[in-house]
């Protein structure tokens, strides 16, 4: 897990974030620090749908 929070938190600075590309192979928005948002994900919100068959689930 410690991973996935290093990942994201070069995404907190504003300069940083707004260097997302787009990654035509997976579909998805990425950043050089190799942080991506997963597009079902990215959808659901986005559309305000649930993603079918999904139980949401936190571990820390």
């Amino acid at each position: 897990m410690r991973f996935c929070i290093a990942v994201f938190a070069p995404l907190q600075d504003k300069k940083y974030f707004a260097q997302v590309e787009l990654n035509h192979e997976t579909g998805t928005i990425q950043w050089q620090s190799g942080a991506d948002l997963d597009p079902d994900v990215l959808y659901a919100v986005i559309s305000n749908q649930p993603i079918p068959n999904c139980k949401l689930s936190r571990s820390v």
